[in-house]
């Protein structure tokens, strides 16, 4: 278990049987007949259209479809509507399409990552992750409605089939509180609306591989990995 009293670096504290850690990790490991389904909400929408990354270095985009990044969000920006551009100055963030075997990308398909900073001089941008060129990305802007509906749709597309869950660990980025949905224990209600489960607990898939993730909520769905005798 974690607890922390307040926000400061080295303010959270780790529980193991009864030993209080100050620093460090805990592993929990789970065994027999079950299965773990990551449910992950990223809770943000696209605007715009998706771009190629025709020049870039390490984190550092310098053209966007032949393009100056700040050229593109210019654009973008105009093409928003007032409650859009109010939150675009601290709710923007940048999608990248994950390679994979597909004829268009999906709000599924991108890894949601922080847009750092734009160059005043050159209108180069910098992004929270190493980028290659040839790689399609998408800007997004963080919702609290959408998130809100991403997360049921999520939800309801697992919990749908198949052996119902007995329990829930949750691990949700504290960005994702009261002043992101106006209520607190927002992603938890919305999954014991669905299922009276108990939920407890941001590392989860995005198109097979693993990723670390910011402003999202992650659920681990626990249920048997095969039914028990009837």
């Amino acid at each position: 278990m974690c607890i922390r009293d307040r926000l400061d670096p080295g303010a959270a504290r780790l529980i193991e049987n009864g030993r209080v850690h100050r620093g460090g990790g805990l592993l929990v490991s789970l065994s027999g007949n079950v299965a773990i389904d990551s449910v992950l909400a990223q809770g943000c929408r696209p605007v715009g259209d998706p771009l190629f990354v025709t020049a870039c270095e390490g984190n550092l985009v310098t053209e966007l479809d032949g393009r100056r990044p700040r050229d593109v969000l210019t654009a973008v920006f105009a093409s928003l509507g007032e409650a859009d551009r109010e939150r675009f100055g601290d709710a923007l963030c940048i999608g990248l399409a994950l390679p994979g075997p597909r004829q268009s990308v999906g709000a599924g398909d991108f890894l949601i990552r922080n847009v750092l900073g734009l160059d005043p001089d050159g209108g180069a941008l910098w992004i929270g992750a190493r980028i290659l060129p040839n790689s399609i990305v998408q800007f997004h802007l963080r919702d609290g409605k959408a998130a809100a509906d991403e997360l049921e749709e999520r939800l309801a597309l697992s919990l749908s089939g198949g052996i119902a869950p007995a329990a829930a660990l949750l691990f949700a980025c504290t960005g994702r509180g009261r002043n992101f949905f106006g209520v607190s224990g927002h992603d938890s209600g919305t999954l014991r609306r669905m299922i009276d489960i108990p939920v407890t607990g941001e590392i989860a898939p995005v198109q097979g591989a693993t990723f670390v993730h910011g402003y999202s909520s992650v659920f681990g769905l626990i249920r048997p990995r095969t039914a028990g005798p009837g």
